[in-house]
């Protein structure tokens, strides 16, 4: 279902407590730039949160800014409560996530699974048919990062990706 600024509450316990507070400010700002915001919900507790940006995103961990074609989304950070991990909840979330963003007119969507989560990049491409299109290298360069990429068979580099 939805999730709005109201459930902010519900936030509690979904993330360990050093970072509940900064994932309270990202859900606030990710709700006010427009975010949509889906959560599974068991016995009024929210169990899981999985957001899909539908106009741009920066990705903190290869930081870049993603920019969205007509027509795109970007699914992101689906978390799950650990007291209900490997139950298949979040895989229902992205199911109705995904769903959603069809009906609402959204012919594909993008995401970055990181190469260590194998769970995912086989679950998203079994399940959901996901396709991987590309990767995304991050290195330090001169005390900052610097992204590279192959994506649909175009390379680049830098803080700017259009998707």
């Amino acid at each position: 279902a939805p999730v709005a600024a109201a459930d902010l509450a519900e936030l509690d316990g979904l993330f360990r407590p050093g970072l509940r507070d900064y994932k309270a400010k990202v859900f606030r700002q990710r709700l006010q730039d427009g975010y949509l915001c889906y959560g599974a919900w068991i016995d009024n507790r929210l169990v899981a949160l999985d957001w899909v940006a539908t106009d741009s995103d920066y990705e903190s961990t290869s930081r870049v800014q993603l920019t969205l074609s007509a027509g795109s989304c970007y699914g992101l950070d689906l978390n799950e409560h650990p007291d209900y991990k490997d139950q298949g909840i979040g895989l229902s979330l992205l199911s109705y996530a995904l769903d959603d963003c069809r009906k609402r007119g959204f012919e594909r969507q993008y995401t970055i699974v990181h190469g260590i989560n194998k769970t995912m990049l086989l679950t998203s491409t079994q399940l959901f048919g996901f396709k991987p299109i590309g990767k995304i290298w991050t290195r330090k360069v001169l005390g900052g990062h610097r992204a590279s990429w192959e994506i649909d068979g175009r390379s680049g580099s830098g803080a700017q990706l259009t998707l």
